[in-house]
């Protein structure tokens, strides 16, 4: 048995508590990471309870290493999801962790960009299983790989639940994450036109860049653009599933190019956009049940 393989067999103390979801009962049955276990159980009034646990931190003593750690695990998680379900419908929640003589409402000021145990080299073949489906490797590889691991971070970033300070942040973080893909098909000899299509690529950069296009969302300031280009994608749901239909094509790529890994489902089309990157269900799908009401 390898160091790594005996790294995880060790007993969990620590608990972090989920927000209720109703997604979440199916997702504990199918995640299948050894570095954040999801699992559920019932209390007294047979109520679900979500739970989280994670061998990365119950090393630790100091209670807000521990937290910023746990929020860390879950914004690759929640990115994870993003990328491989191309919408934000799944995110999980980390409410309160448990463990070691505290109980705490989780709160972190700043990410921990490494948040494992171990460095790297520490995770050998013995504990990268890569018969999971495709948001589990991406989540596990995010301990060996920086340009995956970054992705899954920025991804994880994107969010339009607080109002405008969500979507001005997002703006940016989408263009990041295109810098990202790009940067990484260059490191693996990747044409990032193959992805997606050029046309839609730039649609998104000029809007992202562009302060007549999106205003204060921009990812620059005021500069004196002149007349704004045509063509853009300046609806911030078309952009985000722009870009998740990016990652995710780059990622399927990517995986086969640096680790020998074949993905056996099928990539995404852009052009199947159907405005349910914020709802389970497309506009036209709520009329539907809408006009259903009244026949």
């Amino acid at each position: 048995m390898t160091k790594c393989e005996k790294y995880y067999q060790t007993d969990t103390e620590i608990e972090i508590i989920l927000a209720d979801a109703n997604f979440l009962l199916n997702k504990t049955q199918g995640w299948k990471s050894k570095d954040l276990l999801l699992s559920w159980d019932t209390d007294h009034l047979e109520q679900y309870i979500y739970s989280a646990y994670s061998p990365h931190i119950e090393n630790l003593t100091d209670i807000k290493h521990i937290m910023k750690r746990t929020m860390s695990l879950m914004l690759l998680y929640n990115g994870s999801q993003y990328v491989t379900g191309l919408n934000l419908n799944d995110k999980v929640t980390a409410n309160r962790i448990y463990g070691k003589g505290f109980s705490e409402n989780l709160w972190a000021s700043e990410i921990e960009e490494y948040p494992f145990d171990h460095n790297p080299e520490f995770y050998d073949q013995s504990c990268l299983k890569f018969s999971n489906p495709l948001d589990v490797v991406l989540f596990d590889l995010t301990k060996i790989d920086t340009i995956i691991r970054t992705l899954l971070f920025l991804a994880g970033l994107i969010s339009r639940k607080n109002g405008f300070e969500d979507t001005i942040l997002s703006w940016g973080t989408l263009y990041k994450i295109y810098d990202t893909v790009n940067y990484g098909c260059k490191q693996e000899g990747i044409d990032i036109n193959t992805l997606i299509p050029k046309a839609k690529i730039k649609a998104l950069t000029a809007a992202c860049n562009n302060m007549s296009i999106v205003g204060l969302n921009s990812r620059h300031g005021l500069k004196g653009y002149g007349n704004p280009p045509t063509n853009v994608i300046s609806d911030l749901e078309e952009a985000i599933f722009t870009v998740l239909c990016l990652s995710k094509n780059f990622l399927i790529e990517y995986i086969l190019k640096a680790h020998k890994i074949t993905y056996k489902g099928t990539k995404c089309n852009v052009e199947d956009y159907n405005q349910t990157v914020f709802s389970r269900y497309s506009k036209a799908e709520y009329d539907k049940f809408s006009r259903a009401d009244f026949l």
